[in-house]
């Protein structure tokens, strides 16, 4: 399972981190595929202009604890 999570740096070097709220994603593929569509609606927002966009598909453990 895996969290799709996408940080925005702004040419006045501020960043806002996004974590995806409608996860969990099965697999790799779906998490990227998640990535794209948050980017896509990220860019409707009014943000400063964009320098950088980065993103990772953060692996979450299945909840048991050993």
């Amino acid at each position: 399972m895996f969290t799709a999570m996408v940080l925005i740096c702004m040419i006045d070097r501020s960043c806002i981190e996004f974590t995806d709220k409608l996860g969990p994603n099965r697999t790799q593929q779906e998490c990227l595929d998640r990535v794209k569509e948050m980017v896509y609606d990220i860019k409707e927002f009014p943000l400063p202009p964009i320098k950088s966009i980065h993103y990772k598909c953060q692996p979450i453990s299945d909840g048991i604890n050993t």
